[in-house]
């Protein structure tokens, strides 16, 4: 059996090998296809940043009943997709204002058992809150203001690295999350 670090060793390989092979036919296959062609290809957590990205819902957002400002999911997709980053962005916002001032949701540890349910197949949320608690300043079991918009935006970069890698995140400018979180107001 292959150990963890054999098989995520191979993956690059194999990313690498794949993403030379479409390097010449990118710009004429639809974004649909591509994310399509990377699941296919075994890069499922690739095509899933590389789709947030591109739907401007960096946070990864499932769809649901919600009709979110700026929406332009059609039906049958499974990821929230909106006009621009921001909307996005406030989307993700809204998610975690609402956690705080409905469920009384008040530290990271919270957050994350919410947000990436273990059983929506999320098995690494000890490390998304490590990593939600580096990234931001704040401890895992420190009591936050959800409802503080300083406190949302130290919480976002670190969200959306953990939700896209920080190569897609880094497509993220500090003044579109400051604008998004704002618009949450």
């Amino acid at each position: 059996m292959q150990s963890f670090e054999e098989y995520y060793r191979q993956q690059i390989i194999d990313e690498g090998k794949f993403r030379t092979a479409l390097k010449g036919a990118a710009k004429a296959i639809s974004p649909a296809v591509r994310v399509g062609a990377l699941v296919a290809g075994g890069l499922a957590a690739d095509a899933a940043s590389y789709g947030a990205i591109t739907n401007n819902n960096p946070g990864n957002i499932r769809t649901s009943p919600t009709n979110w400002n700026g929406e332009v999911t059609e039906p049958g997709e499974e990821f929230e997709r909106f006009s621009d980053m921001h909307m996005g962005i406030r989307a993700s916002a809204r998610i975690l204002i609402t956690y705080g001032k409905k469920y009384g949701i008040d530290t990271i540890n919270k957050i994350i058992d919410r947000y990436a349910p273990p059983e929506d197949n999320n098995p690494n949320n000890a490390n998304y809150t490590r990593h939600v608690s580096n990234g931001s300043g704040f401890g895992v079991d420190e009591k936050i203001d959800l409802t503080d918009p300083e406190v949302l935006m130290k919480l976002m970069r670190p969200i959306f690295q953990f939700e896209n890698g920080h190569k897609g995140a880094a497509k993220i400018s500090d003044a579109d999350i400051e604008k998004g979180v704002k618009m949450a107001f």
